[in-house]
């Protein structure tokens, strides 16, 4: 069986754009409206498989008994943390069809009866199985309660109003069906019913899902090295490093005469290019380089991440590197890799050879005859 390299690379978190959106609590009296930067959220709840990392018994069941720690600690190996309550509600405020739909009756009413089903753990469903919102996002609400970031004031009950030394204890939850108000201490709802939990809390209803922090304006420049934008796509894929003087730059020379051979037929295909070296290859030289290089177009993703998640990644792609402590330079192999919508390895090519048909037949592009008979005299050493 194929080895599916987006089950490992791919966190599913969507790009959420940056907005203003008026939240149903925690403003001042003279505040209309908060402001959210963009930023990316798990597409779903964080399941029983993925937080435990094994299959179990309904795997694909959100995650539950896990208190707050745990959760931002889980986040934070991710290299995210928990969604801030305003983050969490500016996608969950979100329908079908409309990014604000809290004042449609239709989707107000589908609330209200999804938070009026009493909390059954054994029923709790799978992750995914209703249409996602207009982001891209599912089971914002209707499944389980989730943890977020910060904690809000406001969430406070008569019986701790008066204890300073509980407030930092408790943390706001957004969430999904079954709330009950006697294992809660305050409950109300807007897009999803919310309360303040105490950060040791586990229950049976309460999950959570990571967000994590768009650092870069360029949307190209990549911080992690998460696949799952590309699946359903075909991904040609390679590693280089930037202050390479000699294979990378031929390397990334065919990728151009790849696209070159595709013309303008590129719809559904992505080019990424991992960094050996995160430590020199930031967000900001990447940009420059991909500037330099004249490859700033939306296909096109240069993607650098921790030295732990390079080397996972140098061991799917089966390219092997090895830095010289001496002169900084690393030794590599040279492949190009062709991942199919599946995320599966169909096509490696020697990324320093001129043969690039068999990469184009598996993605059903034939290039005119043309093309091959400039090809030469364009890939030259």
């Amino acid at each position: 069986m194929k080895k599916n390299i987006f089950s490992h690379f791919f966190l599913a978190a969507i790009f959420i754009e940056g907005g203003t959106f008026t939240p149903f609590y925690g403003l001042n009296k003279d505040q209309k409206s908060v402001s959210v930067k963009s930023f990316r959220i798990d597409d779903a709840p964080v399941t029983k498989q993925q937080f435990f990392n094994h299959v179990s018994k309904r795997g694909n069941v959100p995650v539950t008994y896990v208190s707050w720690d745990d959760a931002q600690a889980y986040c934070k190996a991710r290299g995210g943390r928990l969604p801030t309550v305003f983050e969490w509600e500016y996608v969950g405020s979100a329908s079908e069809t409309q990014k604000d739909a809290s004042k449609d009756p239709k989707f107000i009413q589908k609330l209200l009866e999804w938070y009026s089903k009493p909390v059954d753990e054994a029923k709790i469903p799978e992750v995914k199985q209703g249409k996602p919102n207009v982001w891209g996002v599912y089971d914002m609400h209707g499944v389980v309660w989730e943890w977020v970031y910060d904690f809000n004031s406001s969430f406070v009950t008569g019986d701790n109003r008066q204890d300073k030394d509980k407030l930092k204890d408790l943390f706001c939850g957004a969430g999904g069906e079954g709330a009950q108000d006697r294992i809660n201490y305050a409950a109300f709802m807007r897009y999803a019913l919310r309360s303040s939990l105490k950060a040791s809390y586990k229950l049976m209803n309460l999950g959570f899902r990571c967000a994590y922090d768009e650092k870069n304006q360029d949307e190209n420049i990549q911080t992690s090295l998460d696949l799952s934008p590309y699946r359903s796509h075909f991904v040609v894929i390679t590693m280089t490093y930037t202050s390479c003087q000699s294979a990378c730059p031929l390397i990334i020379k065919k990728l151009k005469t790849i696209l070159k051979a595709l013309g303008g037929d590129i719809q559904n295909i992505e080019f990424v290019v991992v960094t050996f070296d995160p430590t020199i290859d930031t967000a900001s030289h990447l940009l420059e380089y991909q500037k330099k290089q004249g490859l700033d177009f939306q296909n096109w993703h240069f993607l650098s991440g921790s030295e732990e998640e390079t080397r996972k990644m140098s061991l799917f792609l089966d390219i092997s590197y090895q830095k010289d402590a001496t002169t900084g330079h690393f030794m590599h192999s040279n492949k190009i890799i062709l991942l199919n919508p599946e995320g599966q390895k169909v096509v490696t090519l020697d990324g320093l050879d001129s043969d690039i048909e068999p990469l184009l037949k598996a993605m059903g592009k034939t290039p005119k005859a043309s093309f091959f008979k400039k090809l030469k005299n364009y890939f030259t050493f």
